[in-house]
């Protein structure tokens, strides 16, 4: 008989992020909330680079204060303690969430 190891159960400040991040890019696309000048710049800012920690920190000391800066600080806190396999999908809303605030040149 073989057994198989389970799935390690969901981080839930992964799964708050996700939630946060997903949210946010379902408002933006929907037009109930509009990113300020200083938000886009913040979004293009922290897009340029890879979604570390250290670069979420230093984003967040510069970000004026507003929803998109509350979620990259929580994702900042994310890509510093929860594993990489359970961070994953909570990035990767990330990633949305930036790529549509500021597309990609």
């Amino acid at each position: 008989m073989t057994t198989t190891t389970p799935p390690p159960p969901a981080d839930p400040t992964a799964t708050a992020l996700h939630r946060d991040a997903a949210a946010l890019l379902e408002a933006y696309a929907a037009g109930t909330w509009t990113p300020t000048q200083a938000e886009r710049e913040h979004a293009e800012d922290v897009a340029r680079g890879r979604l570390t920690a250290q670069w979420l920190r230093a984003g967040a000391r510069q970000a004026p204060p507003s929803r998109l800066a509350d979620v990259l600080a929580l994702a900042a806190a994310v890509a510093e303690t929860v594993a990489d396999d359970q961070a994953a999908a909570a990035m990767l809303a990330v990633r949305q969430l930036l790529d549509a605030v500021a597309p990609p040149l």
